[in-house]
C-alpha cells in the first residue's frame, strides 16, 4: 500500500525574515514556450518523486537534494544529515499533519539557489529521515515559503521545470493566456482559496509539499455524498514520522475559480492546527493532484493563482484536422468559422 506524503510541514507559528537575491538565468526552447530570456526569471530543473519536488540547492558550497515545500515557511534543514553538530539548542515543537515535530534554531547557514540564500538569517533543522527513506532519495532540507514569496512561482510538472517570475519581467507568459484567475488570502504562509464541492463553499489551501490533497476530518460526514465517487482507507505519513490509516475518497466534482476537476483524490486529516488570526478555519489543502492539472503560477504579491493555457494559433485548427483525419483542405479555414 502506497505512502503518501500528506504534508511535510505546515507550520503556523514561527516569524522570521529572511534575505532574498536572484540572478537571472538564460533558456531557449524550440517549441512555443515561457520566455525565459529576459532578466528577472529563475529556473530549476526538478525530479518529480511520487507527488513530490526534488531539486537541487547548495548547502555549504555543495550540491544537495531538497523539496520544494511552500506549506513550509522557512528554510529547514534535515538534522539526520545536517546540523547536529551546530549551534542549535534552543529547540520548540510544531505542529503538522499528524503530529508534531522538534525543530532547533539554527544560524550562519550557507545556502543558495539559484541566487537565494540566507545566510545572515536564522533556519531551522528538523529529522526529515523519515521521509528520505520512505521516497529512497538523499534529503538535505525543504526549501519553503520564504524562498519563493517575493516572486511568481509557476510549476511545469510535465516538463519537471520551476519558474520564479519577478515583477519586472512582461514577456515570460507571452505564448500562453490567463484561462483562469482565483484571487486568494493568505493564512499564515498559506495561499487560501475557495472551492466548491456540490452547492457548499469551502476554503483549501495550495501546497505543493502536499503529495495527496487533504480534508479536514471534521468534514466527514458533512460532504455532499452525491459528490464522492468512492471511499476507502489508506496511508498517509504525518509530519511526525508516523504512518497513519485514514480515510480516503475521490471527490466527483470540484469548482475552483471557473473550471471543473473531476475525480480529484483526497485523505482526511486532522488540520485544527491550521488557523488564521482571524479565526479562518481551513477545510483542506490542495497539492501535487490539483496542482498538476493544469499550468499554475502563484503570486504571492497579487495574491492569484493563474491557470495558463498555451496559445492557440490560426493555423492550429487545420494541423488539429490533418493530424486526426486525412482531410484534404480545399479553402482557408478560420477559428469560429
Amino acid at each position: 500500500m502506497n505512502t503518501f506524503i500528506a504534508s511535510l510541514l505546515v507550520i503556523t507559528h514561527l516569524n522570521v525574515q529572511m534575505t532574498f537575491q536572484s540572478e537571472p538565468l538564460q533558456f531557449n526552447f524550440q517549441e512555443d514556450y515561457f520566455l525565459t530570456e529576459a532578466e528577472g526569471v529563475m529556473q530549476s530543473d526538478f525530479e518529480l518523486v511520487g507527488g513530490l519536488i526534488f531539486l537541487n540547492a547548495k548547502l555549504e558550497g555543495r550540491s544537495q537534494s531538497f523539496i520544494l515545500d511552500t506549506g513550509s515557511p522557512h528554510l529547514l534543514l534535515n538534522t539526520s544529515l545536517y546540523g547536529k553538530k551546530r549551534n542549535n539548542k534552543n529547540g520548540f515543537e510544531i505542529n503538522g499533519v499528524g503530529g508534531k515535530k522538534k525543530v532547533k534554531k539554527m544560524y550562519k547557514v550557507n545556502f543558495d539557489w539559484q541566487g537565494i540564500n540566507v545566510k545572515r538569517e536564522p533556519s531551522y533543522s528538523v529529522n526529515l529521515g523519515n521521509i528520505a527513506k520512505i521516497k529512497k532519495r538523499d534529503l538535505a532540507g525543504l526549501i519553503s515559503y520564504d524562498q519563493v514569496k517575493r516572486k511568481e512561482l509557476l510549476i511545469d510538472y510535465e516538463k519537471e521545470k520551476v519558474f520564479l517570475i519577478s515583477k519586472s519581467n512582461k514577456t515570460f507568459f507571452e505564448n500562453y493566456d490567463k484561462s483562469d484567475r482565483i484571487w486568494f488570502r493568505m493564512v499564515g504562509h498559506i495561499p487560501v482559496v475557495k472551492v466548491k464541492i456540490g452547492n457548499k463553499r469551502y476554503y483549501f489551501g495550495i501546497d505543493t509539499g502536499a503529495e495527496i490533497n487533504v480534508i479536514d476530518k471534521r468534514l466527514r460526514k458533512r460532504l455532499p455524498k452525491d459528490m464522492i465517487a468512492s471511499d476507502f482507507l489508506g496511508l498517509i505519513m504525518g509530519s511526525d514520522n508516523k504512518k497513519i490509516q485514514v480515510n480516503h475518497i475521490k471527490v466527483k466534482e470540484m469548482k475552483v475559480g471557473k473550471s471543473y476537476y473531476k475525480n480529484q483524490p483526497f485523505a482526511f486529516a486532522d488540520l485544527s492546527f491550521l488557523q488564521g488570526e482571524d479565526g479562518i478555519q481551513l477545510d483542506g489543502l490542495l497539492g501535487y493532484p490539483f496542482l498538476k492539472e493544469a499550468l499554475f503560477s502563484i503570486n504571492y504579491r497579487k495574491k492569484q493563482l493563474c491557470k495558463w493555457e498555451l496559445k492557440v494559433k490560426d493555423d492550429e485548427p487545420i494541423q488539429l484536422a490533418i493530424s486526426k483525419k486525412r482531410i484534404k483542405i480545399t479553402k482557408p479555414f478560420y477559428k469560429g468559422y
